[in-house]
């Protein structure tokens, strides 16, 4: 036989129940003399937003009950918004990855000295990341040391006071983005041979809320997420018609960017996500130009190429106890390995020990053919 929950007139669920007012409750003794429900059909299934089964009577044999409940969120309607959380993230670890390589690769120096061997810089960064859009904007603090002619040693601390990030996930910094780095020079001049040390670190709050696709729930959880990179790079400097400084360089960076695994909350299906790592040894070359405008005015401006030696990423996985069938995202489908970086700019001797420079910095990044672009403004006083 057929089991129909509008019963068998087709108006009421049992006798005294309207259909039109079906709640989450257990119905009892909606079915009577089956020792078995083997030859009954329509014993599961979905009504109004809520799921029912047929369920045997706690007391009396032969006689099953109309359990009712709430349907909750369907896996397919789920994994749509695991999906979509993927896909904002990435920008989120596009956004992580432009800010260590700037520091690292191109302006965060200080190399004006005086008397004391001394450098300070102050200044600003506004990044802009695009597919999808985020943005930011930091203060910047430079410090550099003359330990010796040949060698200089320094630090940066690049504070983030404003950003922009896909809808539905906020960022915030636990600490600076900060890092130290040593400069070796074959002669004092900077011209030869140079090597260059550096490395960046930087914890971030990440909230994320998941969006309502379907059936799915609203659900957020909160995490950190950890940015490191380390570069060497290898570079050598020489005069060109006196006015042009040309420094060809060659660099490898190793940068690890992961997210710390976290619950969402406050919902009744919560998902847990595994954490994420996107690991990276990036080979670069390129070239470097300085061009004297005039004695105390130089414009300056580089063109390079990286390549992922290696590049692994974790897959996206959200889980739950009480949806079955969820899979991973992967992460990286879309990867660009092979991408441009180039940099225009200029800077002005205020005086010997004073220099005012400006630089803009465009950067192609690894996840679905993203762009990036930085510009860097700052005051360098030496002592």
């Amino acid at each position: 036989m057929a089991f129909n929950i509008y019963g068998n007139a087709g108006t009421t669920l049992v006798p005294g129940v309207n259909a039109s007012t079906i709640t989450a409750n257990r119905y009892l003794n909606v079915l009577k003399g089956f020792s078995s429900l083997s030859s009954v059909t329509g014993i599961n299934g979905t009504y109004s937003g809520y799921r029912y089964s047929l369920v045997a009577n706690e007391l009396l044999a032969n006689s099953w009950d109309l359990l009712v409940f709430l349907a909750g969120p369907s896996m397919t309607d789920t994994q749509a918004s695991i999906r979509n959380s993927a896909q904002k993230l990435r920008g989120v670890f596009n956004a992580a990855a432009i800010s260590s390589n700037f520091a690292n690769m191109n302006t965060y120096d200080c190399n004006l000295f005086d008397s004391k061997g001394m450098c300070i810089s102050g200044g600003g960064r506004f990044t802009a990341v695009d597919n999808p859009d985020s943005s930011s904007t930091s203060a910047v603090l430079v410090l550099g040391y003359k330990a010796t002619p040949n060698v200089r040693i320094g630090g940066f601390f690049d504070q983030n006071v404003n950003s922009t990030a896909p809808t539905g996930i906020k960022v915030s910094n636990k600490n600076p983005l900060m890092g130290a780095f040593v400069v070796w020079n074959q002669h004092a001049n900077s011209l030869g041979y140079q090597v260059k040390l550096a490395n960046a670190y930087q914890d971030k709050n990440i909230k994320t809320t998941r969006n309502v696709i379907g059936t799915s729930e609203l659900g957020t959880g909160s995490t950190n997420l950890n940015t490191q990179s380390y570069v060497g790079e290898l570079s050598y400097a020489f005069s060109y018609k006196d006015k042009t400084l040309v420094r060809p360089y060659f660099a490898l960076r190793h940068t690890s960017i992961k997210q710390d695994s976290y619950t969402e909350s406050d919902i009744s299906t919560p998902l847990s996500y595994a954490s994420l790592t996107d690991r990276s040894i990036t080979g670069l070359v390129g070239l470097k130009l300085n061009y004297a405008l005039t004695s105390k005015a130089t414009l300056t401006a580089s063109l390079g190429i990286e390549h992922d030696l290696e590049h692994s990423v974790d897959k996206y996985s959200g889980t739950s106890t009480g949806i079955s069938g969820l899979t991973s995202e992967n992460f990286n489908d879309s990867i660009q390995r092979t991408r441009t970086v180039a940099s225009a700019g200029a800077y002005y001797a205020v005086s010997k020990n004073q220099r005012i420079l400006g630089d803009v910095y465009y950067q192609q990044l690894p996840f679905q053919s993203t762009g990036s672009t930085t510009a860097y403004f700052n005051y360098m006083i030496g002592f």
